[in-house]
């Protein structure tokens, strides 16, 4: 099984990766793992402004789900459960889904964030 988090800005995408790992035996990958890796690859500062242009340069080149392609291909080389954090478009949710895998939205109160 593959299960996308999706979610707002420090609303617990992290949190529900992590309780799937430690309690149910998921294996976890992550877009910033991903662009960090690549962003070392490339040399480039690693900060939010080069993970955003080059998550944006990523998907210009490959189309809007190429960064979902690479993890869900990861992820069926992994084998099992694997979760995978974080899903930022419609199009990433829906490749996904038709690849078999689940979508799940996180949410908080601000004032819990």
């Amino acid at each position: 099984m593959i299960i996308g988090i999706t979610g707002s800005f420090g609303a617990g995408k992290v949190a529900v990766a992590e309780y799937l790992v430690e309690h149910k035996g998921f294996k976890h990958l992550s877009v910033r793992t991903l662009l960090t890796k690549e962003i070392e690859k490339r040399g480039l500062p690693l900060d939010r402004d080069s993970m955003t242009a080059l998550a944006n340069a990523l998907r210009k080149e490959g189309g809007p789900t190429s960064i979902f392609e690479a993890l869900v291909r990861e992820a069926v080389e992994i084998g099992g459960d694997v979760v995978i954090e974080s899903v930022r478009a419609v199009a990433e949710a829906e490749y996904l889904k038709e690849q078999g895998g689940v979508v799940i939205g996180v949410d908080a109160d601000p004032r819990v964030r």
